[in-house]
Protein backbone atom coordinates (compact mmCIF):
# COMPACT_ATOMS: atom_id res chain seq x y z
CA UNK A 1 0.00 0.00 0.00
CA UNK A 2 1.39 3.45 -0.58
CA UNK A 3 2.08 6.29 1.38
CA UNK A 4 0.16 9.08 0.01
CA UNK A 5 1.90 11.94 -0.59
CA UNK A 6 -0.73 14.39 -1.76
CA UNK A 7 -4.35 14.98 0.46
CA UNK A 8 -6.42 17.47 -0.99
CA UNK A 9 -9.43 17.77 1.40
CA UNK A 10 -12.45 20.23 0.56
CA UNK A 11 -10.73 22.52 -1.50
CA UNK A 12 -12.97 25.47 -2.41
CA UNK A 13 -11.37 27.84 -5.14
CA UNK A 14 -13.18 30.77 -6.39
CA UNK A 15 -11.96 34.21 -8.81
CA UNK A 16 -12.86 37.54 -8.70
CA UNK A 17 -15.68 38.53 -11.54
CA UNK A 18 -16.64 42.16 -11.39
CA UNK A 19 -18.15 42.88 -7.50
CA UNK A 20 -18.47 39.03 -7.50
CA UNK A 21 -17.03 35.66 -6.95
CA UNK A 22 -17.32 32.81 -9.15
CA UNK A 23 -16.62 29.25 -7.60
CA UNK A 24 -14.35 27.22 -9.63
CA UNK A 25 -13.69 24.49 -7.26
CA UNK A 26 -16.33 23.22 -4.62
CA UNK A 27 -15.04 20.68 -1.93
CA UNK A 28 -13.06 18.80 -3.94
CA UNK A 29 -11.23 16.26 -2.36
CA UNK A 30 -8.18 13.40 -3.51
CA UNK A 31 -5.25 11.82 -2.69
CA UNK A 32 -2.07 10.54 -4.29
CA UNK A 33 0.75 8.29 -3.22
CA UNK A 34 4.23 7.82 -3.87
CA UNK A 35 4.63 5.70 -7.41
CA UNK A 36 1.22 6.39 -8.46
CA UNK A 37 0.01 8.06 -11.55
CA UNK A 38 -3.82 9.75 -11.26
CA UNK A 39 -5.17 11.08 -13.97
CA UNK A 40 -7.70 13.91 -13.93
CA UNK A 41 -10.15 14.32 -16.44
CA UNK A 42 -13.01 16.90 -17.64
CA UNK A 43 -14.36 18.93 -20.23
CA UNK A 44 -12.84 22.56 -20.70
CA UNK A 45 -13.57 24.36 -17.38
CA UNK A 46 -13.99 21.83 -15.41
CA UNK A 47 -11.28 22.77 -12.75
CA UNK A 48 -8.55 20.66 -14.14
CA UNK A 49 -6.26 23.71 -14.67
CA UNK A 50 -7.18 25.64 -11.77
CA UNK A 51 -7.04 22.66 -9.27
CA UNK A 52 -3.25 21.97 -10.38
CA UNK A 53 -2.36 25.40 -9.82
CA UNK A 54 -3.55 25.78 -6.54
CA UNK A 55 -1.50 22.82 -5.73
CA UNK A 56 1.37 24.80 -6.72
CA UNK A 57 0.51 28.06 -5.25
CA UNK A 58 0.21 29.46 -8.88
CA UNK A 59 -3.36 30.83 -8.82
CA UNK A 60 -3.79 33.99 -11.13
CA UNK A 61 -4.43 37.63 -9.55
CA UNK A 62 -8.23 37.28 -8.74
CA UNK A 63 -7.91 33.64 -7.74
CA UNK A 64 -8.10 32.56 -3.83
CA UNK A 65 -8.56 29.46 -1.87
CA UNK A 66 -11.58 29.76 0.32
CA UNK A 67 -11.53 26.19 2.32
CA UNK A 68 -10.17 23.02 2.35
CA UNK A 69 -6.53 21.68 3.09
CA UNK A 70 -3.58 20.80 0.46
CA UNK A 71 -1.07 18.65 2.06
CA UNK A 72 2.14 17.66 0.49
CA UNK A 73 3.94 15.44 2.49
CA UNK A 74 2.10 15.50 5.70
CA UNK A 75 2.45 19.85 5.43
CA UNK A 76 -0.54 22.18 4.79
CA UNK A 77 0.38 24.72 1.75
CA UNK A 78 -2.78 25.95 2.76
CA UNK A 79 -1.64 29.56 4.52
CA UNK A 80 1.97 28.81 3.68
CA UNK A 81 4.39 31.64 3.57
CA UNK A 82 5.02 32.81 -0.35
CA UNK A 83 8.62 32.10 0.72
CA UNK A 84 7.97 28.66 1.70
CA UNK A 85 6.02 27.24 -0.89
CA UNK A 86 8.64 28.65 -3.31
CA UNK A 87 11.34 26.61 -1.96
CA UNK A 88 8.86 23.42 -2.55
CA UNK A 89 8.03 24.71 -5.87
CA UNK A 90 10.62 23.18 -8.13
CA UNK A 91 12.33 21.06 -5.29
CA UNK A 92 9.83 18.48 -4.33
CA UNK A 93 7.05 19.95 -6.50
CA UNK A 94 6.97 20.83 -10.25
CA UNK A 95 4.76 21.27 -13.01
CA UNK A 96 4.73 20.85 -16.69
CA UNK A 97 1.97 23.80 -18.23
CA UNK A 98 0.19 23.13 -21.33
CA UNK A 99 1.07 26.04 -23.40
CA UNK A 100 5.22 26.13 -23.33
CA UNK A 101 5.67 29.20 -25.99
CA UNK A 102 3.47 31.19 -22.85
CA UNK A 103 5.81 29.29 -20.31
CA UNK A 104 9.11 29.73 -21.62
CA UNK A 105 11.19 33.19 -21.36
CA UNK A 106 11.81 34.42 -24.71
CA UNK A 107 14.90 35.68 -24.15
CA UNK A 108 16.77 33.19 -22.96
CA UNK A 109 18.61 30.44 -24.05
CA UNK A 110 17.19 26.70 -23.27
CA UNK A 111 20.29 26.22 -21.55
CA UNK A 112 19.62 29.08 -18.86
CA UNK A 113 16.13 27.87 -18.57
CA UNK A 114 16.74 24.47 -17.76
CA UNK A 115 19.78 24.64 -15.47
CA UNK A 116 17.65 27.88 -13.51
CA UNK A 117 16.07 25.81 -10.80
CA UNK A 118 18.85 23.61 -9.92
CA UNK A 119 21.00 26.55 -9.19
CA UNK A 120 18.32 28.41 -7.36
CA UNK A 121 17.98 25.37 -5.60
CA UNK A 122 21.54 24.99 -4.93
CA UNK A 123 21.89 21.51 -6.26
CA UNK A 124 24.97 22.28 -8.30
CA UNK A 125 27.06 24.32 -10.85
CA UNK A 126 26.34 25.90 -13.77
CA UNK A 127 28.79 23.83 -15.54
CA UNK A 128 27.41 20.29 -14.01
CA UNK A 129 23.88 21.55 -14.66
CA UNK A 130 24.40 22.06 -18.54
CA UNK A 131 25.40 18.58 -19.30
CA UNK A 132 22.42 17.23 -17.09
CA UNK A 133 20.69 19.36 -19.10
CA UNK A 134 21.64 17.56 -22.49
CA UNK A 135 21.14 14.45 -21.11
CA UNK A 136 17.97 14.81 -19.95
CA UNK A 137 17.25 16.44 -23.26
CA UNK A 138 18.67 13.33 -25.38
CA UNK A 139 15.95 11.60 -22.74
CA UNK A 140 12.95 13.28 -24.10
CA UNK A 141 13.63 12.46 -27.85
CA UNK A 142 15.85 15.40 -29.20
CA UNK A 143 18.16 14.21 -31.35
CA UNK A 144 20.68 17.19 -30.79
CA UNK A 145 20.95 18.16 -27.26
CA UNK A 146 23.51 20.63 -28.18
CA UNK A 147 22.47 22.90 -30.47
CA UNK A 148 18.79 22.98 -28.62
CA UNK A 149 20.77 24.43 -25.68
CA UNK A 150 22.07 26.79 -27.23
CA UNK A 151 18.51 27.66 -29.12
CA UNK A 152 15.59 30.38 -27.94
CA UNK A 153 11.89 29.47 -27.52
CA UNK A 154 11.14 30.71 -30.87
CA UNK A 155 13.28 28.75 -33.25
CA UNK A 156 11.72 25.15 -31.47
CA UNK A 157 8.43 23.46 -32.92
CA UNK A 158 5.55 23.21 -30.49
CA UNK A 159 6.48 19.31 -30.12
CA UNK A 160 10.15 20.55 -29.30
CA UNK A 161 9.26 23.56 -26.91
CA UNK A 162 6.82 20.69 -25.05
CA UNK A 163 9.67 18.55 -24.69
CA UNK A 164 12.16 20.99 -23.34
CA UNK A 165 9.32 22.25 -21.01
CA UNK A 166 8.93 18.39 -19.89
CA UNK A 167 12.79 18.01 -19.45
CA UNK A 168 13.23 21.33 -17.55
CA UNK A 169 10.44 20.03 -14.75
CA UNK A 170 12.13 16.70 -14.08
CA UNK A 171 15.65 18.57 -14.08
CA UNK A 172 15.24 18.58 -10.20
CA UNK A 173 13.70 15.01 -9.90
CA UNK A 174 10.41 16.34 -8.07
CA UNK A 175 8.81 14.09 -5.50
CA UNK A 176 5.23 15.04 -7.04
CA UNK A 177 4.78 16.05 -10.24
CA UNK A 178 1.64 17.73 -12.16
CA UNK A 179 1.54 17.40 -16.01
CA UNK A 180 -1.34 19.79 -17.90
CA UNK A 181 -1.51 18.18 -21.01
CA UNK A 182 2.15 17.41 -21.45
CA UNK A 183 1.69 15.44 -24.85
CA UNK A 184 -1.02 18.02 -26.68
CA UNK A 185 1.66 19.58 -28.83
CA UNK A 186 3.30 16.17 -29.92
CA UNK A 187 3.12 13.56 -32.44
CA UNK A 188 2.15 9.70 -31.29
CA UNK A 189 5.97 8.72 -31.67
CA UNK A 190 7.42 11.59 -29.22
CA UNK A 191 4.12 11.18 -27.17
CA UNK A 192 4.56 7.09 -26.74
CA UNK A 193 8.33 8.28 -25.86
CA UNK A 194 7.35 10.95 -23.33
CA UNK A 195 5.10 8.78 -21.63
CA UNK A 196 7.65 6.08 -21.35
CA UNK A 197 9.69 8.68 -19.71
CA UNK A 198 7.23 9.57 -17.28
CA UNK A 199 6.32 5.95 -16.62
CA UNK A 200 10.40 5.65 -16.19
CA UNK A 201 10.13 8.53 -13.54
CA UNK A 202 7.46 7.41 -11.22
CA UNK A 203 8.98 3.97 -11.08
CA UNK A 204 12.33 4.45 -10.91
CA UNK A 205 12.25 7.55 -9.05
CA UNK A 206 8.83 7.03 -6.89
CA UNK A 207 7.66 10.65 -8.19
CA UNK A 208 3.83 10.72 -7.87
CA UNK A 209 2.63 11.49 -11.08
CA UNK A 210 -0.63 14.04 -11.47
CA UNK A 211 -1.76 13.81 -15.13
CA UNK A 212 -4.17 16.34 -16.54
CA UNK A 213 -5.49 15.47 -19.85
CA UNK A 214 -8.36 15.33 -22.06
CA UNK A 215 -6.70 12.11 -23.76
CA UNK A 216 -8.19 9.27 -22.85
CA UNK A 217 -5.79 6.70 -24.56
CA UNK A 218 -3.42 8.33 -22.75
CA UNK A 219 -5.16 8.39 -19.77
CA UNK A 220 -5.59 4.11 -20.07
CA UNK A 221 -1.91 3.82 -20.77
CA UNK A 222 -0.51 5.48 -17.85
CA UNK A 223 -3.17 5.83 -14.75
CA UNK A 224 -3.57 3.97 -11.65
CA UNK A 225 -6.62 5.77 -10.87
CA UNK A 226 -8.90 8.84 -12.58
CA UNK A 227 -10.64 12.07 -11.42
CA UNK A 228 -13.30 12.75 -13.29
CA UNK A 229 -14.25 16.53 -12.53
CA UNK A 230 -17.15 18.64 -13.79
CA UNK A 231 -17.66 22.54 -13.30
CA UNK A 232 -15.35 22.57 -10.12
CA UNK A 233 -16.72 19.13 -8.35
CA UNK A 234 -15.63 15.47 -8.49
CA UNK A 235 -17.98 13.86 -10.60
CA UNK A 236 -16.09 10.31 -9.80
CA UNK A 237 -12.73 8.52 -8.75
CA UNK A 238 -12.04 5.17 -9.22
CA UNK A 239 -9.26 2.87 -10.30
CA UNK A 240 -8.50 2.92 -14.06
CA UNK A 241 -9.81 -0.72 -15.53
CA UNK A 242 -13.22 -0.73 -13.54
CA UNK A 243 -13.72 2.97 -15.13
CA UNK A 244 -13.62 2.32 -18.44
CA UNK A 245 -15.13 -0.79 -18.06
CA UNK A 246 -17.99 -0.13 -15.40
CA UNK A 247 -18.54 4.05 -15.31
CA UNK A 248 -21.04 4.87 -12.93
CA UNK A 249 -21.83 8.41 -13.76
CA UNK A 250 -23.75 9.56 -16.35
CA UNK A 251 -21.05 11.93 -17.16
CA UNK A 252 -18.35 9.44 -17.05
CA UNK A 253 -20.14 7.45 -20.03
CA UNK A 254 -21.14 10.20 -22.18
CA UNK A 255 -17.49 11.31 -21.54
CA UNK A 256 -15.70 8.02 -22.91
CA UNK A 257 -18.71 7.79 -25.54
CA UNK A 258 -17.41 10.93 -27.28
CA UNK A 259 -13.97 9.54 -27.65
CA UNK A 260 -12.96 8.98 -31.43
CA UNK A 261 -11.44 5.18 -31.52
CA UNK A 262 -8.46 4.24 -34.37
CA UNK A 263 -10.70 0.86 -34.99
CA UNK A 264 -14.32 2.81 -35.43
CA UNK A 265 -15.69 1.69 -38.75
CA UNK A 266 -12.73 -0.80 -39.34
CA UNK A 267 -15.07 -3.43 -41.02
CA UNK A 268 -16.05 -1.14 -43.56
CA UNK A 269 -12.61 0.15 -45.09
CA UNK A 270 -14.00 2.94 -47.05
CA UNK A 271 -13.91 6.61 -46.28
CA UNK A 272 -16.50 8.31 -44.04
CA UNK A 273 -18.71 9.29 -46.30
CA UNK A 274 -17.04 12.42 -48.00
CA UNK A 275 -15.87 12.34 -51.59
CA UNK A 276 -12.83 12.11 -53.96
CA UNK A 277 -12.36 11.87 -57.43
CA UNK A 278 -13.81 14.17 -60.58
CA UNK A 279 -11.97 17.68 -61.21
CA UNK A 280 -9.57 18.55 -58.14
CA UNK A 281 -10.19 21.84 -56.54
CA UNK A 282 -6.63 22.07 -55.65
CA UNK A 283 -3.21 20.59 -56.73
CA UNK A 284 0.01 20.64 -55.82
CA UNK A 285 2.47 19.14 -57.81
CA UNK A 286 6.10 18.32 -57.25
CA UNK A 287 6.54 21.22 -54.32
CA UNK A 288 9.67 21.36 -52.30
CA UNK A 289 10.81 23.83 -49.68
CA UNK A 290 14.31 24.24 -48.02
CA UNK A 291 14.95 26.20 -44.74
CA UNK A 292 18.09 27.51 -43.62
CA UNK A 293 21.32 28.36 -44.46
CA UNK A 294 23.12 32.08 -43.84
CA UNK A 295 21.05 33.85 -42.08
CA UNK A 296 22.45 37.26 -39.91
CA UNK A 297 26.23 36.46 -40.66
CA UNK A 298 25.70 32.93 -39.16
CA UNK A 299 25.22 29.62 -41.02
CA UNK A 300 22.76 27.22 -40.38
CA UNK A 301 22.34 23.84 -41.58
CA UNK A 302 19.57 23.92 -44.54
CA UNK A 303 16.06 21.91 -43.66
CA UNK A 304 14.24 20.26 -46.34
CA UNK A 305 11.21 20.84 -45.09
CA UNK A 306 8.91 19.46 -48.51
CA UNK A 307 10.76 17.35 -50.88
CA UNK A 308 8.86 16.81 -53.86
CA UNK A 309 5.20 16.77 -52.49
CA UNK A 310 2.01 16.35 -54.97
CA UNK A 311 -1.26 15.57 -53.50
CA UNK A 312 -5.03 16.46 -54.78
CA UNK A 313 -8.44 17.54 -53.07
CA UNK A 314 -11.75 17.45 -54.56
CA UNK A 315 -14.44 19.54 -53.82
CA UNK A 316 -15.81 18.83 -50.53
CA UNK A 317 -13.04 16.31 -49.49
CA UNK A 318 -11.33 16.13 -46.22
CA UNK A 319 -7.73 15.02 -46.93
CA UNK A 320 -6.03 14.62 -43.71
CA UNK A 321 -2.07 15.16 -43.45
CA UNK A 322 -0.39 12.81 -40.58
CA UNK A 323 3.33 12.59 -39.27
CA UNK A 324 5.59 13.23 -37.04
CA UNK A 325 6.67 16.78 -35.80
CA UNK A 326 9.02 18.45 -38.19
CA UNK A 327 7.67 16.12 -41.16
CA UNK A 328 6.55 18.92 -43.06
CA UNK A 329 2.62 18.61 -42.13
CA UNK A 330 2.50 22.35 -41.08
CA UNK A 331 5.12 23.70 -43.82
CA UNK A 332 2.84 22.23 -46.65
CA UNK A 333 -0.34 23.41 -44.89
CA UNK A 334 1.21 26.90 -45.43
CA UNK A 335 2.56 26.09 -48.91
CA UNK A 336 -0.67 25.24 -49.81
CA UNK A 337 -2.03 28.57 -48.87
CA UNK A 338 0.36 30.45 -50.53
CA UNK A 339 1.14 31.79 -47.02
CA UNK A 340 5.01 30.41 -47.96
CA UNK A 341 7.01 30.40 -50.98
CA UNK A 342 8.18 27.00 -52.47
CA UNK A 343 11.49 26.59 -54.11
CA UNK A 344 10.00 24.25 -56.65
CA UNK A 345 6.59 22.43 -57.84
CA UNK A 346 3.53 24.23 -58.97
CA UNK A 347 -0.06 24.77 -56.67
CA UNK A 348 -2.67 25.38 -58.89
CA UNK A 349 -6.63 26.43 -57.24
CA UNK A 350 -9.34 25.90 -59.28
CA UNK A 351 -7.46 25.39 -62.42
CA UNK A 352 -5.22 28.72 -61.88
CA UNK A 353 -1.54 28.79 -60.92
CA UNK A 354 -1.10 30.22 -56.92
CA UNK A 355 2.91 29.80 -57.31
CA UNK A 356 2.32 32.50 -60.68
CA UNK A 357 0.51 34.82 -58.63
CA UNK A 358 1.78 38.05 -56.83
CA UNK A 359 0.57 41.22 -54.69
CA UNK A 360 -2.91 42.17 -55.22
CA UNK A 361 -3.44 39.43 -57.40
CA UNK A 362 -1.90 36.53 -54.51
CA UNK A 363 -4.33 38.32 -51.99
CA UNK A 364 -7.59 38.41 -53.86
CA UNK A 365 -7.16 35.02 -54.98
CA UNK A 366 -5.88 33.80 -51.37
CA UNK A 367 -9.15 34.56 -49.82
CA UNK A 368 -10.38 31.67 -51.40
CA UNK A 369 -8.19 29.18 -49.16
CA UNK A 370 -8.40 30.09 -45.31
CA UNK A 371 -6.00 29.13 -42.14
CA UNK A 372 -7.39 27.72 -38.80
CA UNK A 373 -4.45 27.47 -36.77
CA UNK A 374 -3.85 25.10 -33.59
CA UNK A 375 -3.40 27.82 -31.09
CA UNK A 376 -6.42 30.37 -31.57
CA UNK A 377 -5.25 32.67 -28.80
CA UNK A 378 -2.46 33.43 -30.34
CA UNK A 379 -3.62 34.14 -33.87
CA UNK A 380 -6.65 36.36 -32.33
CA UNK A 381 -5.94 39.56 -31.62
CA UNK A 382 -6.61 40.07 -27.95
CA UNK A 383 -6.72 43.94 -28.71
CA UNK A 384 -10.02 42.82 -30.95
CA UNK A 385 -13.24 41.97 -30.07
CA UNK A 386 -14.13 38.86 -31.92
CA UNK A 387 -17.11 41.07 -33.47
CA UNK A 388 -14.32 43.13 -35.39
CA UNK A 389 -11.76 40.11 -35.51
CA UNK A 390 -14.24 38.22 -37.73
CA UNK A 391 -15.85 41.64 -39.51
CA UNK A 392 -11.42 41.92 -40.56
CA UNK A 393 -11.44 39.18 -43.93
CA UNK A 394 -14.79 40.81 -45.17
CA UNK A 395 -14.06 44.90 -45.10
CA UNK A 396 -10.49 43.70 -46.43
CA UNK A 397 -11.88 41.79 -49.39
CA UNK A 398 -14.89 44.07 -50.05
CA UNK A 399 -17.35 41.12 -49.27
CA UNK A 400 -19.78 43.47 -47.03
CA UNK A 401 -19.74 47.25 -46.14
CA UNK A 402 -19.26 48.03 -42.47
CA UNK A 403 -22.69 48.43 -42.31
CA UNK A 404 -23.60 44.97 -43.23
CA UNK A 405 -21.37 43.31 -41.53
CA UNK A 406 -22.87 43.40 -38.16
CA UNK A 407 -25.69 41.02 -39.29
CA UNK A 408 -22.89 38.95 -41.12
CA UNK A 409 -21.56 38.74 -37.50
CA UNK A 410 -23.96 37.32 -35.61
CA UNK A 411 -24.46 34.93 -38.72
CA UNK A 412 -21.29 33.43 -38.76
CA UNK A 413 -21.58 32.88 -34.87
CA UNK A 414 -24.86 31.40 -35.11
CA UNK A 415 -23.09 28.91 -38.01
CA UNK A 416 -20.45 27.87 -35.26
CA UNK A 417 -22.79 27.79 -32.48
CA UNK A 418 -21.72 30.64 -30.90
CA UNK A 419 -24.13 33.13 -28.97
CA UNK A 420 -24.36 36.47 -31.43
CA UNK A 421 -24.24 38.74 -28.65
CA UNK A 422 -20.97 37.51 -27.91
CA UNK A 423 -19.64 39.17 -30.63
CA UNK A 424 -18.44 42.29 -28.37
CA UNK A 425 -16.38 40.12 -25.98
CA UNK A 426 -12.23 39.91 -26.36
CA UNK A 427 -10.46 36.40 -26.70
CA UNK A 428 -9.54 36.01 -23.25
CA UNK A 429 -13.34 35.79 -22.07
CA UNK A 430 -13.79 32.42 -23.98
CA UNK A 431 -12.87 29.03 -23.60
CA UNK A 432 -10.61 27.20 -26.10
CA UNK A 433 -13.30 25.73 -27.28
CA UNK A 434 -14.93 28.72 -27.77
CA UNK A 435 -11.80 30.78 -29.07
CA UNK A 436 -11.99 27.91 -32.00
CA UNK A 437 -15.04 28.15 -32.91
CA UNK A 438 -14.22 31.93 -33.54
CA UNK A 439 -10.99 31.16 -35.76
CA UNK A 440 -13.49 29.21 -37.84
CA UNK A 441 -15.99 31.69 -37.91
CA UNK A 442 -13.05 34.08 -39.05
CA UNK A 443 -12.12 31.74 -41.44
CA UNK A 444 -15.91 31.40 -43.23
CA UNK A 445 -15.92 35.12 -43.09
CA UNK A 446 -13.61 35.08 -46.51
CA UNK A 447 -16.45 32.95 -48.16
CA UNK A 448 -13.65 30.45 -48.74
CA UNK A 449 -13.55 27.28 -51.25
CA UNK A 450 -10.91 25.50 -48.92
CA UNK A 451 -10.18 25.59 -45.23
CA UNK A 452 -6.61 24.30 -44.16
CA UNK A 453 -7.13 23.64 -40.31
CA UNK A 454 -3.63 22.78 -38.40
CA UNK A 455 -4.45 20.81 -35.50
CA UNK A 456 -7.72 22.41 -35.00
CA UNK A 457 -8.68 19.94 -32.29
CA UNK A 458 -5.51 19.46 -30.29
CA UNK A 459 -5.84 21.59 -27.19
CA UNK A 460 -9.68 20.80 -26.55
CA UNK A 461 -10.76 17.74 -24.48
CA UNK A 462 -12.80 15.22 -26.16
CA UNK A 463 -16.39 16.63 -26.00
CA UNK A 464 -15.86 19.82 -27.56
CA UNK A 465 -13.56 18.19 -29.96
CA UNK A 466 -16.43 16.12 -30.83
CA UNK A 467 -18.23 19.23 -31.79
CA UNK A 468 -15.94 20.98 -33.53
CA UNK A 469 -15.68 17.46 -35.48
CA UNK A 470 -19.00 17.60 -36.17
CA UNK A 471 -19.07 21.58 -37.31
CA UNK A 472 -16.22 20.63 -39.71
CA UNK A 473 -18.12 17.81 -41.20
CA UNK A 474 -21.71 20.03 -41.34
CA UNK A 475 -19.69 22.51 -43.39
CA UNK A 476 -17.78 20.13 -45.45
CA UNK A 477 -21.93 18.51 -46.32
CA UNK A 478 -24.14 21.69 -46.35
CA UNK A 479 -21.64 24.19 -47.92
CA UNK A 480 -19.29 21.85 -49.47
CA UNK A 481 -16.18 23.01 -48.35
CA UNK A 482 -12.67 21.05 -48.55
CA UNK A 483 -10.24 20.22 -46.04
CA UNK A 484 -6.39 19.81 -45.66
CA UNK A 485 -6.95 18.65 -41.82
CA UNK A 486 -3.22 18.53 -40.37
CA UNK A 487 -3.22 16.59 -37.34
CA UNK A 488 -0.99 14.20 -34.82
CA UNK A 489 -4.24 12.52 -33.50
CA UNK A 490 -4.89 9.43 -35.93
CA UNK A 491 -8.18 8.21 -34.00
CA UNK A 492 -9.84 12.41 -34.75
CA UNK A 493 -8.10 11.55 -38.81
CA UNK A 494 -9.77 8.02 -38.60
CA UNK A 495 -13.27 9.83 -37.81
CA UNK A 496 -13.19 12.54 -40.24
CA UNK A 497 -10.82 12.49 -43.19
CA UNK A 498 -11.71 10.51 -46.66
CA UNK A 499 -8.11 10.51 -47.55
CA UNK A 500 -5.09 10.26 -45.51
CA UNK A 501 -1.18 11.66 -46.63
CA UNK A 502 1.65 10.11 -44.01
CA UNK A 503 3.93 12.32 -44.57
CA UNK A 504 8.12 11.95 -42.87
CA UNK A 505 11.08 14.16 -43.35
CA UNK A 506 8.95 16.12 -45.71
CA UNK A 507 8.37 13.32 -48.34
CA UNK A 508 4.52 11.70 -48.42
CA UNK A 509 5.38 7.67 -47.76
CA UNK A 510 1.85 6.56 -48.32
CA UNK A 511 -1.60 8.22 -49.46
CA UNK A 512 -4.91 6.13 -49.82
CA UNK A 513 -8.73 5.81 -48.14
CA UNK A 514 -8.50 6.30 -44.77
CA UNK A 515 -9.97 3.26 -43.75
CA UNK A 516 -7.58 1.52 -46.43
CA UNK A 517 -4.80 2.86 -45.21
CA UNK A 518 -5.36 2.60 -41.29
CA UNK A 519 -6.25 -1.08 -41.41
CA UNK A 520 -3.96 -2.33 -44.22
CA UNK A 521 -1.10 0.14 -44.04
CA UNK A 522 1.57 -0.78 -46.47
CA UNK A 523 4.42 1.30 -45.48
CA UNK A 524 6.17 0.33 -42.30
CA UNK A 525 6.13 3.86 -41.09
CA UNK A 526 2.80 4.43 -41.26
CA UNK A 527 2.20 0.87 -39.55
CA UNK A 528 5.34 2.45 -36.85
CA UNK A 529 2.92 5.40 -36.55
CA UNK A 530 -0.67 3.32 -35.88
CA UNK A 531 1.18 1.20 -32.94
CA UNK A 532 2.64 4.35 -31.30
CA UNK A 533 -1.20 5.50 -30.84
CA UNK A 534 -2.26 4.84 -27.19
CA UNK A 535 -5.61 3.27 -26.96
CA UNK A 536 -8.41 4.10 -25.35
CA UNK A 537 -8.78 0.48 -22.85
CA UNK A 538 -6.42 0.05 -20.22
CA UNK A 539 -6.44 -4.10 -21.01
CA UNK A 540 -4.34 -2.74 -24.16
CA UNK A 541 -1.49 -1.11 -22.28
CA UNK A 542 1.38 -2.24 -23.01
CA UNK A 543 1.10 -3.10 -26.59
CA UNK A 544 4.22 -4.16 -28.42
CA UNK A 545 5.41 -0.73 -30.72
CA UNK A 546 7.15 -1.07 -33.92
CA UNK A 547 10.60 1.18 -34.02
CA UNK A 548 11.77 2.71 -37.23
CA UNK A 549 15.44 4.96 -37.85
CA UNK A 550 15.65 7.85 -39.72
CA UNK A 551 16.49 6.53 -43.42
CA UNK A 552 15.98 2.78 -42.62
CA UNK A 553 12.15 2.76 -45.13
CA UNK A 554 11.42 3.40 -48.42
CA UNK A 555 10.78 7.33 -49.63
CA UNK A 556 11.29 6.44 -53.37
CA UNK A 557 8.48 7.89 -55.99
CA UNK A 558 4.93 6.60 -54.59
CA UNK A 559 3.50 3.62 -56.42
CA UNK A 560 0.20 2.74 -57.07
CA UNK A 561 -0.28 -1.02 -54.36
CA UNK A 562 -3.97 -0.19 -54.97
CA UNK A 563 -7.00 1.63 -56.37
CA UNK A 564 -6.25 5.22 -54.96
CA UNK A 565 -3.38 3.78 -52.62
CA UNK A 566 -0.21 5.13 -52.58
CA UNK A 567 3.01 4.44 -51.37
CA UNK A 568 6.98 5.14 -51.70
CA UNK A 569 9.28 2.94 -53.13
Amino acid sequence: MTTQLLDVENLSVSFRAGEQRREALRGLSFSIGRAETLAIVGESGSGKSVTALAIMGLLPRGGRIDSGAIRLGGRDLVGAPPAAIARLRGAQMSMIFQEPMTSLNPVLSIAKQMIEGPIAHGRATARTETREAAAMLERVGITDPLRCLAQYPHELSGGMRQRVMIAAAMMMRPALLIADEPTTALDVTVQAQILDLLRALVRDEGTALVLVTHDMGVVAEMADRVLVMRRGEAVEDAAVRPLFAHPEATYTRALLAAVPRLDDGFESGGPPGGRSGGTPILVARGISRTFGGRRFFRQRSATRALDNVSLTLAKGEIVAVVGESGSGKSTLGRALARLTDVDAGEILFEGESLTALSGKKLRRRRSGIQMVFQDPYASLDPRFTIGRTIAEPMLVHGLATRAEAGERIAALLSRVQLDPGMASRYPHEFSGGQRQRVAIARALAARPRIIIADEPTSALDVSVQAQILDLIEELRRNEELSFVFISHDLAVVRRIADRVAVMRAGRVLELGPTGVVFREPAHVYTRALLSAVPAPDPDLRGRPRIHIAAGSYPAGRLVERAPNHWVAS
